[in-house]
């Protein structure tokens, strides 16, 4: 059987001023349930990290790959232009729709 190629998601949205809005799929194909939003120049490249969107996962206790949760959304921010590192996690159950 043929193995299936990867080709992760990649956007870029035009914004006031020549900058960008970069998203971007996680091109580890074991982690394509996440993208990445950035911040870009006129040109589409990177200037700064904004936020990680996500489903929620857990890691398997034995074979340490993500177990996905397809219920929640897990959303971290990089909300100090100053820090590299995230600095607000957000966790967004699924709404339950009445029927």
């Amino acid at each position: 059987m043929a193995e299936s190629i990867y080709t992760p998601f990649e956007a870029t949205i035009p914004l006031a001023g020549g900058r960008t809005l970069l998203i971007q799929q996680n091109p580890d194909p074991m982690y394509r349930n996440e993208v990445f939003i950035s911040y870009g120049d006129e040109e589409g490249v990177w200037l700064q990290d904004l936020a990680i969107v996500r489903q929620h996962y857990e890691m398997g206790p034995e074979t340490f790959e993500p177990i996905w949760n397809h219920e929640k959304i897990g959303v971290g921010v990089y909300g100090d232009g100053e820090v590299d590192d995230i600095t607000n996690v957000f966790f967004i159950d699924e709404r339950k729709w009445e029927e």
